[in-house]
């Protein structure tokens, strides 16, 4: 017997608690799972390596349902072959077998990335890649004795321990309001209820976050949880509703679970012989050779980009080829999320190539346009 390992719950509040500067955030540990065993036989090894590829397989796609696609199933059944590495640690924990509570091991196990990408790609299913969007997320109970309130996800608890469970095993950056006085000044339960959008983007701005949910629920006579959630991203807001007969966390974890799936959705990269694409990109302000180096570094290490062809490097001025998977959109929403390249200079210096609007973007008409930092 054996279960996926819940961390302990001062692990989960550090795996929550995003630094509210970060932005989009690299999550760690993606192609890695933690399982509790009784003993650490191969037998017990190989069926646990199966289970937790398929908690992989999930955060990576972004898709809860990955396990319906014949080829994520043929890779849970060779799981053992994909390990890179394992190991146990003992524990203080136990697993129940029967009426008996045995002692229980955690066994760490790490698969290896490229094989599972490359299986992913061949099947065209979708890679979400490990530079993800944070999510702030605001909630506000409709209380039947206390009214309409804001709901702290800083102090232990239950609901705390689930949100952070939720957002672990999806890849989730989750940044959860301070709800100090800053907060309590420029806030309050009533226009997040009423999605007041002018105050919850000014109230999220000192968290400098790429999205913005809002959890909205109360509790009905009969004892159920109905709650709407709103999702602000990309100057769109999306809505999902969520409803729960176990209890306030199960609704909250429904909701975020769904915003989950919706923004593995939006940044999965799907490749497909009829999704691969190239883009030219001009790069301005490129004025060393170690912004060279950086900038071709920073553009190879993009999970959005195959390959990289060199076209010309003049007057600070660099372009580049790239080969992509997926459209042309996939790409921008990862330069969006980075943050690294800059508009362009109103003045780009010498040697630009001709602009044609009717040309698509991308194209060698009208390539992208970017700087430097610098």
């Amino acid at each position: 017997m054996y279960r996926l390992w819940k961390p302990a719950f001062a692990a989960l509040v550090c795996l929550l608690l995003v630094l509210a500067t970060a932005q989009a955030e690299v999550v760690e540990g993606l192609y890695r799972q933690q399982i509790l065993v009784q003993s650490q036989g191969d037998a017990e090894r190989r069926e646990a390596a199966s289970r937790a590829l398929e908690s992989v397989l999930v955060r990576v796609t972004g898709r809860t349902d990955i396990m319906q696609q014949p080829a994520a199933s043929q890779l849970a059944t060779r799981a053992g072959q994909l390990l890179e590495s394992y190991r146990y640690e003992t524990t203080t924990e136990t697993l129940q077998q029967g009426d008996e509570q045995l002692p229980a091991s955690r066994l760490i196990l790490t698969f290896s990335r490229a094989a599972i990408d490359n299986t992913l790609r061949r099947a065209g299913l979708p890679i979400w890649p490990d530079n993800r969007p944070s999510v702030l997320v605001w909630l506000v109970k409709d209380d039947i004795n206390g009214g309409r309130q804001q709901v702290s996800l800083q102090e232990p608890g239950e609901l705390t321990a689930v949100v952070a469970e939720v957002t672990a095993s999806r890849g989730l950056p989750v940044v959860v309001p301070l709800l100090d006085l800053q907060d309590q000044l420029s806030i309050s339960a009533d226009d997040l209820w009423r999605l007041d959008g002018e105050k919850i983007r000014a109230a999220s701005a000192r968290y400098g976050v790429d999205a913005i949910a809002i959890g909205r629920y109360s509790q009905t006579s009969s004892g159920r949880w109905l709650g709407a959630w709103s999702l602000l991203h990309k100057q769109r807001m999306e809505v999902f509703d969520s409803h729960s007969d176990q209890g306030e966390a199960a609704l909250v974890a429904a909701g975020l679970d769904a915003i989950g799936t919706y923004l593995g959705n939006a940044y999965a990269i799907v490749s497909s012989p009829d999704t691969r694409g190239g883009v030219l990109l001009q790069l301005q302000q490129v004025q060393s050779f170690a912004n060279y180096v950086d900038a071709l570094d920073y553009l190879e290490s993009m999970a959005v980009v195959r390959q990289l062809e060199l076209i010309a490097l003049r007057h600070s001025n660099l372009w580049v080829y790239l080969h992509t998977e997926g459209e042309i959109d996939a790409l921008l929403d990862a330069l969006a999320l980075d943050r690294r390249l800059m508009a362009p200079a109103k003045d780009p210096g010498v040697i630009a190539l001709p602009r044609q609007s009717t040309a698509p973007l991308g194209s060698w008409e009208n390539p992208l346009r970017f700087r430097w930092p610098g």
